[in-house]
C-alpha cells in the first residue's frame, strides 16, 4: 500500500501566507466597492428618499448573497460533470460572471454625470 499526505496542513507556509493575504485583500475591496458604492447611492438620491433607496440597496444585495453563491456552486458543478465542450464545461460560470460585470459596467457608463456631484436641497427645518 503506498499512502500519500495530501492534506491542507502540510502545505508550505508560502502558500498558506499567500492564501491570507488574497482573503485579506478580498475583504479590504469589498469594503472598499461597499462603501463606494453606498457614497454614490447615498449622493444621488434625496434625504426624504434616502432610507428607502439604501433599504432597497440592502435588500438587493442580501438577496445576491444569498442566490449567488449556491447557484454559482451548482452551475460550476454542473460544469465539471456534464463532459460537454468549452462553453458549458467548468468555465461556463467563469463567462457568466464576466458577462455580468461587463454588463453592470457598461450600464454604470449610462449613468448621468449628475450622479457624481451631491444632490443639494434646501433643509426641511426653517
Amino acid at each position: 500500500w503506498s499512502f500519500k499526505i495530501t492534506s491542507i496542513a502540510f502545505m508550505s507556509v508560502p502558500v498558506w501566507v499567500l492564501l491570507v493575504l488574497h482573503v485579506a485583500l478580498i475583504y479590504v475591496f469589498r469594503g472598499v466597492a461597499g462603501t463606494t458604492c453606498s457614497v454614490l447611492l447615498n449622493n444621488a438620491t434625496k434625504n426624504v428618499y434616502r432610507v428607502r433607496v439604501n433599504a432597497v440597496a440592502e435588500i438587493g444585495l442580501s438577496m445576491a448573497t444569498f442566490v449567488g453563491p449556491p447557484l454559482a456552486s451548482v452551475l460550476f458543478a454542473w460544469g465539471t460533470t456534464n463532459n460537454l465542450s468549452f462553453p458549458l464545461n467548468y468555465h461556463l460560470i467563469f463567462w457568466i460572471l464576466g458577462y455580468i460585470l461587463f454588463a453592470a459596467a457598461f450600464v454604470s457608463q449610462l449613468l448621468p454625470r449628475s450622479v457624481e456631484i451631491q444632490f443639494e436641497e434646501e433643509d426641511a427645518i426653517s
